[in-house]
């Protein structure tokens, strides 16, 4: 009779391991899979977000460039202005018209321009009555002159986005008197002068009457070449004023220079 009891209990234990062990193989590989693919969702999804804020920020890059031009040039008229003024003393109460050379061939017979290539920038200020030949790649000064006429045109062979005056010098004659104990100055001088400012001619070198100045003296004579008088003052870092009694009035001359110390 025991033996009985038992032996129908067995299929029991039986179907109960043939029900349970088949299925916790089956849940570990789902969750593998799962884990696997959301990884490669978040992957891909950070790259395309990587390239979507890449490309955005080139379009907009972009779009601010071409909008925006104006912008770009004065920054770059800026940089001229403050490459300029570290050579020369600029007006101060106005902003200058900036032309570049382009077309030298066009610009033959203009003494202001006899030195001139292409690639050379032009500073126009016509309330001053001035003209600044620039030289960017040496980064000199080539000529400086007064603006004839103040009529706004484009100045020929040149390319620029504002209208600009058109820099005619005007001819003066100018006298040089050595005012300290620098052998030679004069000479030096009218050596600068005959580069940077062509419608000058100096017609006599002497000494003045004395040699303790320290600043350099410009001296209108003739009340015409105020203009001109202006330019030399601040390309020889001087001020105009008035002729010193002690000292004779040269002939032939529109301006006289008493050149001081400070040169």
């Amino acid at each position: 009779m025991s033996t009985k009891k038992v032996s129908e209990k067995l299929p029991k234990i039986h179907e109960q391991s043939t029900f349970d062990l088949p299925d916790t193989p089956a849940i570990t590989v789902s969750q593998s899979t799962g884990r696997k693919r959301v990884k490669v969702i978040i992957g891909i999804s950070f790259i395309t977000i990587v390239i979507f804020l890449t490309s955005l920020n080139y379009f907009l890059h972009y779009e601010q460039k071409q909008r925006d031009p104006i912008l770009t040039a004065e920054k770059k008229q800026a940089s001229i202005i403050a490459k300029v003024s570290q050579l020369i003393e600029l007006p101060s109460n106005e902003n200058p018209t900036i032309a570049t050379v382009s077309d030298i061939t066009k610009l033959k017979g203009q003494s202001f321009f006899q030195n001139a290539k292409n690639g050379d920038i032009v500073l126009i200020y016509p309330k001053a009555n001035e003209a600044i030949l620039y030289d960017p790649a040496a980064n000199k000064i080539l000529v400086t002159g007064p603006i004839a006429s103040n009529n706004q045109a484009a100045v020929a062979g040149a390319s620029t986005n504002a209208l600009s005056v058109s820099p005619t010098p005007i001819l003066v004659n100018v006298a040089l008197y050595n005012g300290t104990t620098i052998g030679g100055l004069t000479r030096k001088i009218q050596e600068e002068l005959t580069q940077t400012m062509p419608s000058v001619t100096v017609v006599d070198n002497a000494n003045a009457s004395r040699q303790d100045y320290i600043n350099t003296r410009i001296v209108d004579l003739t009340g015409k070449s105020a203009a001109a008088a202006q330019q030399l003052a601040k390309v020889l870092h001087g001020s105009v004023g008035s002729m010193p009694s002690n000292e004779a009035v040269p002939t032939d001359a529109d301006i006289l220079v008493i050149l001081g110390k400070n040169q």
